[in-house]
């Protein structure tokens, strides 16, 4: 399952670089993606949870199960096409 991890970004450069990861992976048909946000305040998954909210490409998103990372990380599997 393909990674991104976006620890130590800032929200804008966060913002950019998982909108683009999202629409490759799209692109490329990986439909199931793990983005590795860490626990801390929230405020990067919040981050990626609205971004998510609002992407065509995604169907749906949520905590990764514990073996993958749990809450921090979200699992999203993308639509196999777009909306």
């Amino acid at each position: 399952m393909t990674t991104l991890d976006i620890h130590n970004k800032t929200q804008s450069e966060a913002q950019i670089i998982v909108k683009a990861f999202i629409r490759e992976r799209f692109e490329l048909r990986d439909y199931n993606i793990l983005i590795v946000h860490g626990f801390g305040q929230m405020i990067m998954r919040n981050v990626v949870w609205s971004i998510c909210e609002n992407s065509k490409y995604v169907e749906k998103y949520e905590l990764a199960p514990p073996r993958l990372g749990g809450g921090g990380v979200t699992y999203i599997t993308l639509n196999k096409k777009k909306r």
